[in-house]
């Protein structure tokens, strides 16, 4: 007999009849997302109201923020999934062992790749097929592929500045800097916006590094983002931090910039838009 493990006074039998019962055949109706940016896709192809369940950090489009909480990204709750009844869970890749889990209790799962701009298409493409919905991820994709070449034409010939792209560091000065590696979606996106990553040759996507190692590397620009609330006064704030560097490129040439955006690092079907907003930061236009 198969066995599925305590599960804080859940007994199987009651686990398993809240399993699906869907046929596998059949496009789901009751789905439950573990990301952000799956719940986004998923609204987005028009499947909103399929969703059943998404995370504590699913907060876009506003209406995800009513759906019943699994848990945070890192630690779904088992119990919660199951209580739902869902006919599909959407993972990314790196969940550990809950695709077994849910298996456990025949839940249907799909676990899609976000660690580059191709996959991100390439789920988009994959959750609508599963989802019945292929016209919608297809015209999702198109318009990812029509802003990015948009960009490009936009950026074709311009000189491309050496960027340093920042996810954070520490709140009262530039130390513990958070940065993006090219090896990365955002570093890809950093790419088709026009700019150069000044850690090129970094193959960690997201690495820890150091103000003495932005010094040597002397960025033509340096773009931090930053997650809405954020006081009105980010951009003097980071001027202010960078100022105390005055040999730095980017602070002798006022291109220290602040994007207020917390869906910037959402690899979901924005990032086309988001590449846009790129560009404007790197060159001041915007297609």
């Amino acid at each position: 007999m198969m066995r599925a493990g305590p599960m804080r006074g859940w007994s199987l039998g009651v686990a398993f009849a809240l399993a699906t019962s869907g046929h596998p055949d059949t496009a789901p109706r009751r789905i439950v997302s573990t990301a952000p940016s799956l719940t986004e896709t998923l609204y987005a192809l028009g499947a909103g109201d399929r969703v059943v369940g998404v995370t504590t950090w699913c907060r876009y489009p506003q209406e995800a923020r009513l759906k019943p909480k699994i848990g945070g990204f890192s630690n779904p709750s088992l119990e919660a999934i199951v209580a739902l009844r869902p006919d599909l869970v959407v993972l990314a890749d790196g969940r550990g062992d809950l695709p077994e889990r849910l298996a456990r209790f025949e839940i249907p799962t799909v676990t899609v790749s976000l660690e580059s701009l191709r996959s991100i298409e390439d789920t988009i493409g994959r959750i609508a097929s599963r989802l019945g919905l292929p016209a919608r991820g297809a015209a999702l994709v198109a318009d990812i592929e029509a802003r990015r070449a948009a960009v490009a034409r936009l950026v074709a010939g311009r000189p491309r500045p050496r960027a340093l792209l920042l996810l954070g560091h520490s709140p009262d000065n530039v130390g513990s800097l958070f940065a993006v590696g090219p090896a990365s979606f955002l570093g890809e996106m950093l790419e088709a916006a026009g700019g150069d990553n000044v850690l090129a040759d970094v193959r960690v996507p997201y690495p820890k590094v150091s103000v003495e190692e932005v010094i040597a590397r002397d960025p033509d620009v340096i773009l931090e983002v930053v997650s809405p609330p954020a006081d009105v006064d980010a951009q003097e704030r980071a001027l202010r931090l960078w100022s105390a560097y005055p040999s730095l490129r980017a602070v002798r040439g006022g291109a220290v910039r602040v994007l207020v955006d917390d869906t910037m690092v959402q690899p979901g079907p924005r990032v086309g838009e988001k590449i846009e907003v790129l560009a404007g930061a790197l060159h001041g236009a915007h297609p």
